[in-house]
């Protein structure tokens, strides 16, 4: 390693530049030392003093115990997940339910509003560039496709919890939306859209990808629900549609199995870098 470097790097470590150059001649010298190679009897005698105060740790756990640590997995990500995300997805929840009761519109602005909701949010859950406990997360027994699962548990579940009680609502207060039929209409595309988006988000390493990814595509069908207006051509699919949910939880659990999946190549990342 170059001088330069290696004081670039020391600079890092301190935050300062003070005491680097006390220190460079310091490492140089270390570094130019003799490494003692271990014996094989030294090796062995180690691992005999190792495995005598090796205590080995029951396989099997207790149902209650494998709750527990889930109900503690679950409560530590609520605590790394960034405020912003919940109190930016109940706001605009709640936006998107005063829009639809303030307006007579054919397409109810809350069933366009929930997918991208959750969508947006779901892409800053994890990542090198939105996670900034990610490398301590890498050296802890929690494998980091669980950790992004409990977090999109966790995300997905508060929304949809929002999604319901502003469902439930609009069904009080206009007789002439249905609860179930309401909600039906934003789930899939929910499900689906924040699986597209945090699929992208993964894949590029870049969230703002995932973003407007699915800004776009919801952009579109959008538009889709003002043929009126915007004329768009018959090929393009409207998602709202009952014909489609089937094929947008296909997707949903292809494109999040595999969010998750590659969520464990963040390791190899790090370590190559």
């Amino acid at each position: 390693m170059r001088d330069d470097s290696l004081r670039q790097k020391l600079i890092e470590d301190l935050g300062t530049e003070e005491g680097v150059e006390e220190l460079l001649p310091l490492i140089t010298e270390l570094r130019a030392a003799p490494v003692p190679k271990p014996s094989i009897q030294s090796q062995a005698q180690l691992q005999k003093r190792l495995q005598a105060n090796f205590v080995p740790q029951p396989t099997a756990r207790s149902w209650q115990a494998r709750l527990q640590w889930l109900y503690w997995l679950l409560r530590a990500q609520m605590r790394v997940v960034q405020a912003e995300i919940w109190q930016g997805s109940a706001f605009v929840m709640a936006l998107g339910v005063l829009v639809t009761l303030a307006v007579d519109l054919q397409a109810l602005p809350f069933v366009l509003v929930a997918p991208i909701v959750a969508a947006v949010g779901i892409t800053f859950l994890y990542g090198p560039g939105v996670d900034p406990t990610l490398e301590i997360e890498m050296a802890t027994a929690v494998p980091p496709r669980l950790i992004l699962f409990s977090r999109m548990t966790l995300l997905f579940g508060i929304d949809l919890l929002l999604g319901l009680m502003g469902s439930v609502i609009l069904a009080t207060l206009r007789s002439e939306i249905s609860l179930v039929p309401l909600v039906n209409t934003w789930l899939a595309p929910m499900a689906f859209l924040s699986a597209f988006a945090l699929f992208f988000s993964l894949v590029s390493f870049e969230p703002l990808l995932g973003v407007m990814l699915s800004l776009i595509l919801w952009g579109v069908q959008t538009m889709r629900q003002f043929d009126w207006l915007f004329h768009l051509p018959a090929v393009i699919p409207n998602l709202l549609q009952a014909q489609w949910q089937p094929w947008l939880w296909l997707g949903t659990v292809l494109l999040g199995g595999t969010a998750v999946w590659l969520a464990g190549r963040e390791e190899w990342v790090i370590n190559h870098e």
